[in-house]
């Protein structure tokens, strides 16, 4: 299908479709999943990953120790979290400037300097 506009509100994104031109047609494609080719999507701004390029890295602290790897992204209203796991343990990392000081997707590394509390387990 070809996308004819799109329109971004608050928590969703409204498309139209060339050919589907009534509200009953729409409808049906409601809450629709949409995928996309990655090589076809426009380049991100620096400093912004996809879902996808984190979900698998290892994430370090500046001082070299392995925390774990990225198994989840969460969504929040303020920023994402990062759910790291390793051996068991689970920590949530959330994605700020003030922690995230690095991320290396070739390298598939992210270096984090944690604040107080931070890795202990949840």
């Amino acid at each position: 299908m070809t996308i004819r506009t799109i329109r971004r509100m608050p928590k969703e994104v409204a498309l139209s479709f060339q050919g589907i031109d009534d509200r009953d047609e729409a409808a049906l494609l409601r809450n629709s999943v949409i995928a996309i080719p990655k090589n076809m999507l426009p380049a991100l701004p620096e400093g912004e990953y996809l879902v996808d390029d984190v979900q698998g890295i290892t994430v370090r602290t500046t001082a070299g120790t392995v925390v774990g790897v990225i198994e989840e992204v969460l969504t929040t209203g303020s920023n994402d979290v990062y759910v790291v796991r390793d051996r068991g343990r689970e920590y949530l990392i959330p994605a700020i400037r003030d922690v995230i000081k690095q991320i290396d997707i070739k390298g598939r590394t992210m270096t984090i300097d944690p604040m107080d509390g931070l890795l202990e387990p949840q």
